[in-house]
């Protein structure tokens, strides 16, 4: 929390999975700034998949965010219904999305990965002292844009994709677990538990990479 207070307070910019926002304090409420795209974050609440959930657009000239229509938070908080509304109407515009039926490209894959997904939990007990301020799961396509990485690990280390040992020291709410499991790494180490307690005893398990 203090970490995100300072940031706030100093108007430095932080990294929140594949996102680049900083905090800044609205009506006494830390939100998450992308200023490049001017979108909006939540600071606490998260999609279904796990993502940052987008709440408004930043209005700069008036200082203000411009809350998103109630459709539109809809879509991130019940993505399936839109889908399952689209394939009833003959999944108009093609696969795609698109009147040609293309233009799905990455978008389509990063669905894809989170699709394959075992489903986030509903509750999440932290076995430590947690900080929701903190606590940013990292997204299926961050992943996903070091799978080559990944690969070339486990082949100069002789290993299979299945057999590479990841590990992710922060746990949040097992997300890193479920979207490398889904990208073809299942092997990874991201368990409920304090990692500089772990750290200080000396009980850092082995692994091949850490994430």
């Amino acid at each position: 929390a203090a970490a995100a207070a300072a940031a706030a307070a100093s108007g430095e910019r932080v990294h929140h999975g594949s996102l680049n926002v900083e905090g800044i304090m609205v009506q006494n409420k830390l939100i998450l700034l992308d200023r490049k795209t001017r979108a909006v974050y939540s600071s606490k609440r998260r999609a279904p998949d796990g993502t940052h959930l987008r709440v408004g657009t930043w209005d700069a000239a008036a200082e203000r965010v411009v809350p998103l229509t109630r459709e539109e938070m809809e879509e991130q908080l019940h993505p399936k219904a839109k889908h399952a509304a689209a394939e009833e109407n003959g999944g108009e515009g093609g696969e795609g999305g698109g009147a040609d039926g293309g233009g799905g490209g990455e978008e389509d894959g990063e669905n894809e990965v989170e699709e394959r997904m075992e489903k986030p939990p509903t509750k999440v007990e932290h076995t430590f002292d947690a900080d929701a301020d903190d606590h940013c799961e990292t997204s299926p396509e961050a992943h996903a844009h070091i799978t080559n990485f990944l690969a070339k690990t486990a082949s100069a280390r002789g290993k299979t994709p299945k057999d590479l040992i990841i590990y992710d020291p922060y746990y949040c709410a097992g997300g890193t677990r479920r979207s490398f499991t889904a990208l073809g790494y299942p092997n990874v180490i991201n368990n409920n538990e304090d990692f500089y307690a772990v750290a200080a005893a000396g009980e850092v398990p082995e692994h091949d990479v850490m994430v």
